[in-house]
């Protein structure tokens, strides 16, 4: 026994806590009322003050404390089990001098727990530090031995990265205290008083938020600076994150965490079809669920996502590693996605793994309702990562460009897209599409100003005269032309065009033509050529009828 405990034994008292830099005294309270009791864990990441927590808590009890810090050669019982004889050993000499600890782990975790029933009457807290180094082996057996059959005067608290590797579910039952990383986190006024207290006095606005409230993130983005966008890692947290959280993985974990960071939210179901080897689910899930720094989003299924600075750790990860390993990871996520999923969800990986032209089919989808909605950004950001020669064929794909484009005001790019869109349009015999870009353009001129009205009378000119009379859209091009022509002071060409286009078979497919109609004649006819008490009246007439029939008010030019 000596020779053994001898090579394995650490620190075996608590950790002193000369000061704290915040004042948590409620959570202190929480687990020193916890340590009355007969069981307490402390259940968070790498750098959440977990030993700090316990430590504070431990040094406030007023019954003997035994200190265990354990590490990975403790995975055996006899190597745990000695390594704890030690340690009590130390706080109540003779403990275990008879122990043999040999046979099978229940065993010899029986043993432990009967010695002590028999040699230490007094209460006492045994806090063991980084349970889950002892892995899912024999040592985390005989840890679940422990919790159960410890005498009632054995206070036992434990902190681990990971979840208990022992279920937890009667151990509530026993009155478990358990402390997680919502209580550990740092709230927006606590943050503020350990960086007050530091001395950081730059780079602190929304660190708190960026870092969801983790200790040593918001220590070391404070110290060390925080990445332009807000997101990305620091090169010191993506250090610690490295060294203290990602490395220390097994490299099917690190693959898994990969896979699971390309996709923007996960779930069991479409990382185990991410892997090309075979993935049990049940496997993929436990690790989820023992993985700290992943959280259970709320709501239906079991999908998860990663703390924010993990995320973006894992991002530098992905972004490091060559272009046809980043590509075959969107691939398999495509893959995995092409079933159930939201589309919106499919286009980013499809475009990141080359799969372009299966991207712009699904954009061609989407493209109307997107840009009509907060997503048309998002939509640009698409078409603009997808070369020009994979959709310059497709006139819905050019017009939504165009569209794009002219809100963003880069109108001579939206001029051309739209005058390439009438030309695919025309002949395919969407002369809907056709009239909608027609008056695109001529916003898009309009709105260019710079003289462009000629350029813009020009074109809807030689397009208008080719249009279906009969199609919903080509009245209000028409009307789009004569404000275009009033504005060039060209009032009869105006009026002809307003009356073309009262007449066209299309203006009665629209409810409050007239009223269209009545506006254009109203502002660029009456009102310029000075009958202003005609444009006043029609104006008045116009504003009651589009308040009256609003949900008529189809269109937005």
């Amino acid at each position: 026994m000596s020779r053994l405990t001898g090579v394995l034994r650490t620190r075996l008292l608590a950790p002193r806590v000369a000061s704290s830099w915040i004042a948590r005294d409620a959570l202190v309270s929480r687990v020193t009322r916890g340590l009355s009791g007969r069981l307490v864990a402390i259940v968070a990441g790498a750098g959440y003050g977990k030993t700090t927590l316990l430590a504070q808590a431990v040094h406030q009890t007023e019954v003997p404390v035994v200190w265990c810090s354990l590490d990975e050669r403790l995975r055996t019982a006899q190597t745990l089990l000695g390594h704890l004889v030690a340690g009590i050993g130390e706080r109540f000499p003779g403990f275990g001098a008879d122990l043999t600890l040999e046979g099978a782990p229940e065993l010899q975790a029986i043993e432990f727990c009967n010695e002590v029933l028999a040699t230490i009457p007094d209460d006492f807290v045994l806090a063991l530090d980084d349970v889950h180094t002892l892995g899912d082996g024999p040592a985390s057996g005989v840890l679940e031995i422990l919790t159960l059959h410890l005498p009632p005067n054995v206070h036992l608290a434990m902190t681990s990265r990971a979840r208990l590797p022992i279920p937890t579910g009667r151990l509530h039952g026993m009155g478990l205290v358990e402390i997680g990383e919502a209580e550990l986190a740092l709230s927006a006024d606590e943050a503020r008083a350990l960086l007050d207290a530091t001395g950081v006095s730059i780079g602190t606005e929304g660190l708190q938020t960026r870092t969801e409230g983790w200790i040593t993130g918001i220590l070391l983005g404070a110290r060390y600076g925080q990445a332009p966008d807000g997101h990305a890692s620091p090169v010191a947290v993506r250090d610690y994150l490295d060294e203290q959280v990602f490395a220390p993985e097994p490299a099917a974990t690190r693959g898994l965490l990969l896979d699971a960071a390309t996709l923007e939210r996960f779930n069991p179901v479409l990382l185990v079809a991410m892997d090309p080897t075979g993935r049990d689910r049940a496997g993929v899930t436990a690790t989820l669920e023992n993985r700290i720094f992943v959280a259970r989003l709320e709501g239906d299924g079991d999908w998860y996502r990663f703390h924010h600075l993990f995320q973006g750790f894992l991002g530098t990860e992905l972004a490091a590693e060559d272009r046809g390993t980043r590509a075959d990871r969107h691939r398999r996520a495509a893959a995995a996605l092409r079933e159930d999923s939201d589309p919106t969800e499919l286009v980013p990986h499809l475009i990141a793994a080359g799969e372009t032209v299966a991207a712009i089919e699904i954009i061609e989808r989407l493209a109307e309702p997107m840009l009509a909605s907060p997503e048309a950004e998002t939509l640009g950001e698409w078409l603009d990562a997808i070369p020009r020669d994979v959709w310059a064929d497709r006139p819905a794909i050019v017009l939504t460009a165009a569209s794009l484009r002219f809100n963003r005001a880069e109108f001579e790019s939206a001029f051309n897209d739209l005058e390439d869109a009438v030309d695919l349009l025309l002949p395919s015999g969407d002369h809907e599409r056709a009239a909608l870009a027609v008056i695109r353009l001529l916003q898009a001129l309009g709105a260019a100003g710079g003289g462009r009205q000629s350029r813009g009378i020009d074109f809807a000119g030689r397009y208008l005269a080719r249009l279906d009379p009969s199609a919903r859209m080509v009245p209000p091009a028409r009307l789009m032309l004569a404000s275009m022509l009033g504005y060039a002071c060209r009032y009869e060409e105006a009026e002809a065009e307003i009356a073309a286009a009262e007449a066209a078979p299309g203006a009665r497919l629209l409810p409050i033509f007239a009223t269209y109609a009545a506006v254009t004649r109203a502002f660029f006819v009456d009102r310029p050529l000075g009958r202003i008490t005609e444009a006043a009246t029609a104006l008045d007439r116009a504003i009651e009828d589009l308040t009256a029939r609003e949900a008529q008010d189809v269109l937005a030019y």
